[in-house]
């Protein structure tokens, strides 16, 4: 048994039936249709004629009905026997030399095509309207805080989603548009179209969403970050495909097996559930990752020497451009994560920061001006070489629990630090050595 995939348009019966009779030619025999492929078992190389037709009314859930079955016995007293159906396809075979052709209507054989193909015309135009809404609300989101979106693998893995999702539903349409005008004029002529350049083209366009899909991917497990609600995004679409794909092959096998239609369709969506649970649990599995708090570059007991067991907060993310780190220990009172202070021990020691570090050198200068400008108005430049830095600004909060800050920046990354008590030499050659 062999799978092949399909990726011609739905108007493109003439491609569909050369590729059966190229792998008859092969050895390699139609037996069957899935939700997205063909089927074919091993056999004699031959020479045969397939046609594809359309019966609309056709379903996935009951067996034909009486006026397609006369359908396909009709068919069958010209030689062109019944080998599978998917969906509305019907596929005919013809072991003949020189068979009498399935379709001698050509107008009545476009009206029929086009109105199959109007359909998915009309789902391609609503998700193309979809998609570029969304991409536009996106991309002015991120040029409004360039600076989230510079280290968020969100930021960078949605707006190429949303895109190749756009332009596939684009490329789709305009060859449909194009084929739609080609075959009508071929129709009043009198004769078939064969719309071999635009299918071609129609296929090769879902290469296009493939390939930002596998770069998504491999940026959210190569580059670092979160990602999770893109990640969330990538899932539910893997889980509805491959749910689909499930629920297909089920239904196909109980219609072949004459299983009553409300069976088939229990069962079916019995399997689509069973699927869909089962990609999202290993996908809840897979987006949640934590950050590691170990390996902190600065933690409080470099800072006062303190010995305490501080709750710590750390979270990462990242995108092509660059990462975030933040950090974060404090005493938490009233949880779990902190142990009860012995009489000697100081808790009052709070530090958090966020290291920006840039992956590529020209967006250096955008990290640098991002941080600055969401403290502008408070920030007041000072000495920079006890941090080992090449610049650096305070800042005196006003917020409570902070009373001071500082902005680092060192050439390749952006620091900025809180901290809650005075600082010494000491601990500025503590912070020069975790981040200069």
């Amino acid at each position: 048994m062999r799978r092949i995939f399909d990726l011609l348009p739905v108007y493109d019966k003439l491609g569909e039936a050369g590729l059966f009779e190229r792998m008859a030619a092969k050895g390699w025999e139609l037996c069957g249709g899935g939700k997205y492929c063909w089927k074919f078992r091993r056999a004699e190389p031959a020479e045969l004629h397939y046609a594809v037709a359309y019966y609309a009314r056709s379903s996935e859930y009951a067996p034909p009905d009486e006026d397609e079955l006369a359908f396909r016995e009709l068919c069958a007293r010209t030689g062109w026997e019944f080998v599978c159906s998917r969906g509305y396809l019907q596929v005919f075979v013809n072991r003949s030399a020189n068979p009498l052709p399935l379709d001698t209507d050509p107008e009545l054989e476009f009206q029929l095509t086009d109105r199959m193909a109007r359909k998915n015309a009309v789902f391609n135009a609503v998700m193309l309207a979809l998609s570029l809404a969304l991409l536009w609300f996106m991309l002015s989101r991120a040029l409004d805080d360039r600076l989230a979106a510079l280290v968020s693998m969100d930021a960078f893995i949605r707006p190429l989603l949303l895109l190749g999702v756009a332009l596939f539903c684009l490329g789709d349409i305009v060859c449909w548009a194009l084929w739609r005008r080609r075959a009508r004029a071929a129709a009043e002529r009198g004769e078939f179209y064969a719309s071999r350049r635009i299918a071609r083209v129609n296929s090769a366009i879902l290469l296009l969403p493939l390939a930002l899909f596998a770069l998504c991917v491999l940026g959210w497990l190569f580059w670092g970050g979160n990602g999770r609600e893109s990640m969330r995004v990538v899932i539910t679409v893997v889980s509805v495909l491959a749910a689909s794909a499930a629920g297909a092959a089920v239904a196909s096998r109980l219609k072949a097996a004459g299983a009553p239609r409300g069976k088939n369709i229990a069962l079916s969506a019995l399997t689509v559930f069973a699927v869909c649970v089962a990609v999202s649990v290993a996908g809840v599995l897979l987006t949640g990752r934590a950050a590691g708090e170990a390996g902190a570059p600065l933690t409080i007991k470099a800072l006062s020497g303190s010995n305490y067991d501080y709750a710590v907060h750390t979270e990462t993310d990242g995108s092509p451009f660059a990462e975030l780190y933040s950090y974060e220990e404090r005493y938490v009172p009233f949880g779990d994560a902190c142990p009860e202070p012995g009489p000697d021990d100081d808790v009052s020691a709070k530090l958090s920061y966020s290291v920006l570090r840039a992956r590529m050198a020209s967006v250096y200068p955008e990290l640098r001006e991002g941080v600055l400008h969401e403290h502008q108005g408070l920030t007041e430049e000072c000495a920079a070489a006890p941090f080992g830095a090449e610049e650096a600004w305070y800042i005196e909060e006003s917020f409570p629990g902070v009373e001071q800050a500082w902005i680092l920046c060192y050439g390749e990354s952006v620091v900025y630090l809180e901290y809650n008590r005075e600082l010494s030499a000491e601990n500025c050659a503590a912070i020069a050595a975790a981040f200069g």
